[in-house]
């Protein structure tokens, strides 16, 4: 099965989309490109976007709001977590374990009203999935909770939304619906992609966003099934 996917959002110059979600509480999408710079984006009219470079510069693979609206990257590069404030660094948390040096690094992230989620995306038949306690101000790690390993190859983008989690995999042109059972995510649906190179996904609106690294946005309808029982 495949996402009727369309292109929403033209190539945006000198930008290659890294981490994408939707922002609480308004109509807007924040997007983070693995240089530095930071979009946001009205749904409702995309032409005014609004665009920054984070504080410190780094290589920026991940970006996901905390329960609290909290605005989090992923920064690959330091096996970090970093907390914005706008787009200025105020807080940073360091992945432990860090990455395995056989493994590209962690590459996509999201929050459960619990959890914060990491991906490590693997190039052969699998990915790895890490669940770490949700950062608090103050300390200076992240607590791991646990891992999982999913039949995905090459995780790049997580968005957490309404009890599931889609899981977006970059050469395996595919995205994934894992549903909670127990203390492992199961897969419930998998829907082809349009395009490969795809980094990021998002949910607003009531639709799926999905960003391509270098080739703009695409929008697609939620599939019938994806959320709900």
């Amino acid at each position: 099965m495949a996402l009727h996917a369309a292109p929403w959002m033209a190539r945006i110059k000198r930008f290659e989309a890294s981490g994408m979600a939707a922002q609480p509480g308004t109509d807007t999408l924040v997007v983070v490109g693995d240089e530095g710079g930071l979009l946001h984006i009205p749904l409702d009219a995309p032409e005014q976007m609004q665009r920054d470079t984070v504080e410190p510069r780094g290589d920026l693979e991940g970006l996901a709001f905390t329960p609290d609206q909290r605005l989090l990257v992923l920064a690959e590069d330091r096996d970090a977590v970093w907390q914005l404030d706008g787009h200025r660094r105020v807080h940073r948390w360091k992945i432990r374990p860090g990455a395995p040096k056989k493994n590209r690094g962690y590459e996509g992230m999201t929050c459960t009203p619990e959890r914060l989620l990491l991906c490590l995306g693997e190039k052969k038949k699998r990915s790895i999935l890490r669940s770490f306690a949700l950062p608090v101000p103050g300390e200076d790690a992240l607590v791991l909770l646990g891992e999982q390993t999913l039949p995905v190859p090459d995780l790049a983008g997580l968005c957490w939304h309404g009890g599931v989690l889609f899981a977006l995999s970059d050469k395996g042109r595919v995205l994934v619906v894992l549903q909670p059972d127990s203390d492992k995510w199961v897969e419930r649906a998998r829907y082809g992609t349009p395009a490969g190179d795809l980094e990021a996904v998002a949910v607003a609106g009531g639709a799926l966003f999905l960003a391509q690294d270098g080739g703009g946005i695409w929008r697609a309808p939620m599939p019938a099934g994806a959320i709900g029982c």
